[in-house]
């Protein structure tokens, strides 16, 4: 089967076989344009892509069945034709002082959605809010309102829905303890714009009868309703009947899972928020933009420069120099730090070091997101922080003696995605956890001291 992957910085279609193993993929960027009216995915270039690559997949493999899974806090404003009314706006973008003001008088409180205010264009409801406040005659248009991933999945079956992963993740639309629309939803009209509410596994529908036949995959091959990534993460684990654990599932964003902690001890200021898994079910959740943190940190000597070792790890340590939170403009995990992140002690000197400093960092950053979902039970480590081979080991000694386990999966989100399909066919196999053993760094208990002291968190 084919899963299609829309990921922030990247798109992939991968086919994966009932073993779970990936027979074969494509990548493509995932590019944005300036606006107007907001900046925006370029979703012309990766439906274009898409074609391409869904031919050039058929006819390697047996495709079956066809799944999207996308990240959150995105949408599709469609016309009555079908087309979309806005480009889809990238989260990132920067919301207007005046619609910041306007929607927080009107936002649902903390405790009814369990989603606080994010910063730049994050919340779909905010998004509709801002569409509805700077447009009004074209928002009037507007007549259906998808998450990404059921956009994608239109697009490949020409049938609508919504499923309750992507809009139960940090979209202000959704009241978490009942699932319903929340009051803002309600209030404004936002709940009647939404089509027929489907389960993540659902079939939407066959592929649209001219893709098919521009791609080579056989007519009536069924799409699926599709799942919000990380949900799709967190879903492969909970399939494989896996209870008691932390989640740390990372790419741009690392998004942190927890099953134990209740959904009434998040706290709203440090970006702590609930997630709905692929049953419907609340889960406690942590977010640290620790993908573009360490990429931020790496690059602050430029490129270039070898792989470090434990000794370059040693040497930052032993010297005292630290990046400090937050170098990204997403700061809530550190309240008030967005985009004020910064070296302190000696100075770095070369590329190596930088990489290394972007591993110790994050590590540090994801060791206070962990003591914020009082995390006890086991910890699995899943996506591209998984790839990194200081991060895992470093997290490990900061924890000790918490046990930290990483997927041996390379394409978990994917993965998930693909057992809505296989799950229906055969039991949902295990997944290959491997134990990471602590690092052994001299020094860096003290050195978690004292970074711990210069962000505010004893």
């Amino acid at each position: 089967m084919l899963v299609l992957d829309v990921g922030k910085t990247n798109v992939k279609l991968l086919a994966i076989e009932a073993g779970g193993k990936v027979l074969a993929q494509r990548r493509t960027p995932n590019p944005t344009l300036p606006g107007p009216p907001w900046r925006h995915p370029d979703v012309g270039a990766t439906e274009a892509w898409m074609i391409e690559a869904l031919g050039e997949l058929a006819r390697e493999v047996n495709v079956v069945a066809i799944v999207p899974t996308a990240y959150g806090s995105t949408c599709a404003m469609l016309d009555e034709a079908g087309e979309l009314a806005f480009p889809i706006m990238d989260y990132e973008d920067e919301h207007p002082e005046e619609v910041i003001r306007s929607y927080a008088e009107v936002a649902p409180p903390f405790n009814e959605t369990f989603c606080s205010i994010a910063p730049n264009g994050m919340l779909l409801a905010r998004q509709l809010w801002r569409a509805r406040h700077e447009h009004p005659e074209q928002f009037a248009k507007v007549r259906t309102v998808v998450p990404l991933g059921q956009y994608w999945a239109y697009r490949l079956s020409g049938q609508l829905a919504w499923e309750h992963c992507a809009l139960g993740a940090q979209t202000q639309l959704i009241a978490t303890s009942t699932g319903e629309w929340s009051s803002t939803a309600r209030r404004f009209g936002f709940d009647r714009l939404f089509p027929q509410r489907r389960r993540a596994g659902d079939v939407l529908g066959p592929i649209r009868a001219e893709l098919a036949e521009q791609t080579g995959i056989p007519a009536g091959t069924p799409v699926l309703v599709g799942i919000h990534d990380s949900n799709a993460d967190y879903g492969r684990y909970r399939m494989a009947g896996l209870d008691h654990f932390t989640l740390l599932s990372s790419g741009t964003w690392l998004i942190t899972f927890d099953t134990d902690l209740p959904l009434a001890e998040l706290d709203p200021a440090r970006d702590m928020v609930s997630n709905t898994d692929f049953t419907g079910r609340p889960v406690a959740t942590a977010r640290f933009m620790a993908g573009r943190e360490f990429d931020l940190v790496a690059q602050l000597e430029g490129s270039g420069g070898g792989e470090p070792d434990w000794a370059v790890v040693h040497r930052l340590i032993e010297r005292g120099t630290m990046a400090l939170p937050t170098f990204s403009t997403n700061g809530d995990t550190f309240p008030g730090t967005a985009g004020k992140g910064r070296l302190i002690g000696p100075e770095l000197v070369d590329p190596t070091e930088a990489k290394a400093l972007a591993s110790l960092y994050v590590a540090l950053g994801t060791d206070v997101v962990l003591d914020l979902l009082k995390s006890k039970g086991q910890m699995i480590l899943a996506g591209g922080l998984a790839k990194d081979r200081l991060y895992a080991p470093i997290l490990a000694a900061l924890r000790a003696p918490q046990p930290l386990s990483v997927s041996a999966e390379p394409d978990s989100t994917a993965l998930g995605a693909a057992e809505l399909h296989w799950r229906k066919v055969r039991p949902t196999p295990p997944i290959e956890l491997t134990p990471v053993a602590p690092a052994e760094l001299a020094g860096l208990a003290e050195y978690q001291q004292r970074w711990r002291a210069a962000v505010g968190h004893g």
